[in-house]
C-alpha cells in the first residue's frame, strides 16, 4: 500500500473501498483500490469498479459512474495517460459518486445544509461559466455547446461542473484560480457580482472555506481549512509524479 504509507495527511481514518473489482490484474486492482481510498472522498456509493475496453460510441470516454447501480467504470484508453491524468479521471468519477444533486447523498456531506451549499455553488458556477464565456476547461466548454443544442439538460451540465471543480481543485488549483479571476472580471464588466470558485488567502486568514473548498471539507473527514486541502491535494499529486508509475500500468504481453 505504497501511496497510503507515504500519505498520512488526513488525520481521520480513510474510507475503505468495499466494492467488487472487475477486469483488473492483481497489481492494477491493488493500485486502483489504494488510490480511490487515498483521495479521502467518500466511496459509500461505489459498489463495483470495472476496467474494460471502450465499446462503439465510447471511444472518447475515459471514465463513468452510474448512480443507479454504483458502477464506476474505467476504460482501457486510460493506460495511455500520464499518472496525473489517470488521477484526474478517478477524482472526477468519485465526485460524480457523491453528487450534491442527489438528495440521498446528504449523509456524505454531513447535513442537508452542506449538500445544498455544494449544489448551489455548482449551479452558480455553471451559470457564471455560461454567462461569461470563461469555462473551467475544454470539457465544460464542450458541454455548454451540447446544452445550447439541447443535447444535454441543465442537471447534466451542473453535475459535470461539480465534478470538474473537484477534479481541478485536486489537480490544478492554479488553473482554477486563473479561471476564477477571468470569470469575476468579466462578470464585473457585466454589472454582476462574481462567484468565487475556491478559498483565497484572505478568506483562509479569516478562517473561512468557500466554493469547492467548502464542498471538500464537507465530504472529506480531517480536512477543515484551505491549508489542509492544499497539503492533501499536493501530496497526492507529488507522490504520483515522484513514483513515476501509473495507477493503471499497461498489461505487458508475456514473452513467447
Amino acid at each position: 500500500m505504497a501511496i497510503l504509507e507515504r500519505l498520512r495527511l488526513i488525520e481521520a481514518p480513510l474510507d475503505k473501498l468495499e466494492a467488487e473489482m472487475v477486469g483488473f490484474t492483481p497489481e492494477q486492482e491493488e493500485r486502483v483500490q489504494e488510490h480511490i481510498e487515498s483521495t479521502g472522498l467518500p466511496s459509500d456509493n461505489i459498489h463495483r469498479v470495472v476496467y474494460r475496453p471502450a465499446r462503439r460510441g465510447e471511444e472518447n470516454i475515459i471514465g463513468s459512474f452510474q448512480p443507479y447501480d454504483g458502477t464506476l467504470t474505467i476504460y482501457k484508453p486510460i493506460d495511455k495517460l500520464s499518472p496525473v491524468a489517470q488521477h484526474s479521471t478517478i477524482i472526477h468519477e468519485q465526485a460524480h459518486s457523491s453528487s450534491p444533486l442527489d438528495e440521498r447523498n446528504s449523509r456524505l456531506y454531513g447535513s442537508d445544509k452542506e449538500m445544498i451549499a455544494a449544489r448551489q455553488h455548482a449551479i452558480a458556477v455553471s451559470r457564471q461559466s455560461i454567462e461569461t464565456g470563461k469555462y473551467l476547461n475544454p470539457y465544460q466548454k464542450y458541454l455548454a455547446r451540447q446544452l445550447e443544442a439541447d443535447q444535454i439538460d441543465q442537471s447534466r451540465f451542473v453535475e459535470e461542473t461539480h465534478a470538474i471543480l473537484v477534479e481541478l481543485r485536486f489537480n490544478n488549483p492554479e488553473h482554477l484560480r486563473q479561471v476564477e479571476m477571468a470569470q469575476i472580471k468579466r462578470a464585473s464588466k457585466m454589472g454582476k457580482d462574481g462567484v468565487a470558485l475556491m478559498t483565497n488567502s484572505n478568506d483562509a486568514a479569516n478562517g473561512k472555506v468557500i466554493g469547492v473548498d467548502r464542498t471538500l471539507t464537507s465530504l472529506i473527514d480531517g480536512l477543515n481549512t484551505k491549508e489542509d486541502i492544499d497539503r492533501h491535494a499536493n501530496g497526492l499529486k507529488t507522490s504520483l509524479i515522484q513514483s513515476g508509475r501509473p495507477i493503471l500500468p499497461k498489461e505487458l504481453p508475456l514473452a513467447a
